[in-house]
């Protein structure tokens, strides 16, 4: 198998557009346009899709009656990697992404998003420095049904994409908005009778494309700050004494990430150990606190009453 990154194919994918939404609009009141979205067929070209990224907000999904809720997801045709560098722990440039997925035995195509190295101001006034932020298409060879790709293909890529921060692109509803300014690149990879190659939602076990970093796992400190299910207050973990429900800490809560952003998604809770942790329900996930802030009176009684 050979990869080239400018040959021109005939080969064609699907992807769901809404012509509905106009095109001067922002992307919270886009995410309002639940129905209208239509099925169409784009030519695996870069400037077909340059055009239609910089014009289109897409869903990777053929949607029931062109309607966008999780229930109406009847088949999805793409992986999507949404790539935010949010995490510091794991972060990576555009170059640096480019550089190891070129060599992958599957075709992809990237764009960058419309917050790509813009300085953010966060709700709490807290201003963060431009970080790459983009978004990779990985057309399948096979369309698959939501309840698969949240499980076998999504712990696939989660396990060996150490890049991905945002899991909720996982989710067949996800819709995506128009990036007008967004810089692409596209990947060809071609077999030996010269057919490009789709990625296989069947060879999940074959296909672990190489990556050169490791993810490490994201825990939290006894400091961070949660807010309760009212959507109001905040409390500090180290506040906390019971199983409490709360907004993950670690999700963007908004239309495009969300499909009910307003509505809580997690829990926090202490295991008998003293351990405290947070179960997300959007990224069907848990994260630990860090090992040593944990009582360590309380880990040593647990250890001793299970030796019983």
């Amino acid at each position: 198998m050979k990869t080239t990154e400018g040959t021109l194919h005939d080969k064609t994918i699907s992807i769901s557009q809404n012509p509905n939404i106009p095109k001067d609009i922002d992307k919270a009141d886009a995410a309002q346009y639940a129905d209208g979205w239509e099925l169409t067929q784009l030519t695996w070209d870069k400037d077909i899709l340059t055009d239609f990224v910089k014009t289109q907000s897409y869903v990777c999904a053929k949607l029931k009656d062109g309607h966008r809720s999780k229930e109406s997801v009847e088949e999805v045709y793409h992986v999507v990697l949404d790539i935010d560098n949010k995490d510091k722990q794991n972060t990576i440039t555009l170059e640096e992404f480019k550089d190891i997925a070129h060599q992958w035995k599957f075709s992809w195509f990237l764009h960058t998003t419309t917050s790509h190295q813009k300085k953010i101001i966060t709700d709490k006034g807290e201003e963060l420095e431009p970080v790459d932020k983009f978004r990779v298409l990985i057309p399948l060879s096979k369309s698959i049904k939501r309840d698969f790709l949240f499980n076998e293909v999504k712990n696939h890529f989660v396990k060996h994409y150490p890049f991905i921060d945002d899991p909720t692109s996982f989710q067949g509803e996800r819709y995506y908005f128009v990036s007008k300014e967004a810089d692409t690149d596209i990947h060809h990879s071609i077999d030996s009778t010269g057919e490009l190659v789709f990625f296989n939602p069947d060879n999940i076990d074959k296909e672990k494309p190489s990556a050169t970093k490791k993810k490490k796992e994201k825990t939290f400190d006894l400091d961070l700050l949660v807010t309760l299910e009212d959507g109001v207050t905040t409390k500090k973990i180290s506040e906390i004494t019971e199983k409490t429900i709360i907004f993950c800490p670690f999700c963007t809560h908004d239309q495009e990430h969300r499909g009910n952003p307003n509505s809580h998604n997690a829990f926090v809770d202490i295991n008998p150990a003293g351990q405290f942790f947070i179960y997300c329900s959007s990224e069907d996930k848990t994260y630990w606190q860090r090992g040593q802030e944990i009582d360590p009176e309380r880990y040593k009684a647990f250890l001793e009453y299970n030796k019983r």
